[in-house]
């Protein structure tokens, strides 16, 4: 590791990935920006003191702000590398389950589609009739219903070594997002938490519309979690990009 490095990799994940949760992130790109923003936060604690005196940590908040959401698509990325979704970044909420995140954190990213196909002479088949099967007995209340024929086309024309990545996805339950939508969706961590970042903050920013949007949202986040699930089964199928 080189200073070059850490400040590339620190400046790729503030400037070029601010507002990313999509993709994965390596154990070195988030180790990295880790250890750079613990270095710089150390460095604005110590000017904070000098300029406003011990105890005040004014600048340190505004950085703290600052690099709120590369800090938190950093970390939904390093989850998405070892197959987990990125809601379970809200672990940290209970604050025991900070040490399940750091380990996962450490866990090396599952193998990329490219290294599970460097054997040309592999002969990739597509999925089973009872893979197929399988996937919908585990995930069918979780997807559009409308979507369900649509959704097994696309399982039927996969190569069969999706299957294993498929089943090693986490989708979010409907159900549950249901009750995180009725405790915190006046927070907008219902929306977030399917991919749409620009109204949850919205919804934080209004603590829900003052009750109105919130209340609506209960009778729309469960839909919204299975078409979120759908187009994370289609990136993975090769048809549209993971959120």
């Amino acid at each position: 590791m080189t200073f070059e490095e850490l400040k590339n990799n620190y400046v790729s994940v503030v400037k070029d990935k601010f507002f990313c949760f999509e993709g994965r992130a390596d154990r070195k790109e988030f180790w990295y920006f880790v250890l750079a923003n613990f270095c710089i936060s150390i460095m604005i604690g110590i000017i904070d003191g000098l300029i406003f005196g011990t105890g005040h940590a004014y600048l340190g908040s505004l950085y703290s702000l600052a690099v709120l959401l590369p800090n938190l698509g950093v970390s939904v990325r390093r989850l998405h590398d070892i197959g987990k979704s990125g809601w379970w970044l809200l672990l940290a909420l209970t604050g025991i389950g900070t040490i399940i995140l750091l380990v996962w954190a450490c866990q090396p990213g599952l193998p990329k589609e490219d290294d599970e196909n460097t054997s040309n002479s592999q002969i990739l088949t597509n999925m089973t009739d009872y893979q197929v099967e399988q996937f919908f007995v585990k995930n069918g209340e979780k997807l559009p219903y409308n979507k369900l024929n649509e959704l097994q086309q696309m399982l039927y024309e996969a190569d069969e070594d999706k299957y294993i990545y498929l089943q090693s996805l986490s989708l979010r339950n409907p159900l549950f997002m249901l009750v995180i939508s009725f405790f915190f969706g006046y927070l907008g961590v219902d929306r977030m938490l399917v991919g749409k970042i620009g109204t949850g903050l919205l919804k934080l920013i209004t603590f829900g519309g003052l009750g109105i949007w919130a209340l609506i949202d209960l009778f729309l986040i469960q839909d919204m979690t299975r078409e979120f699930n759908y187009k994370v089964v289609a990136g993975v199928l090769g048809y549209e990009q993971k959120l």
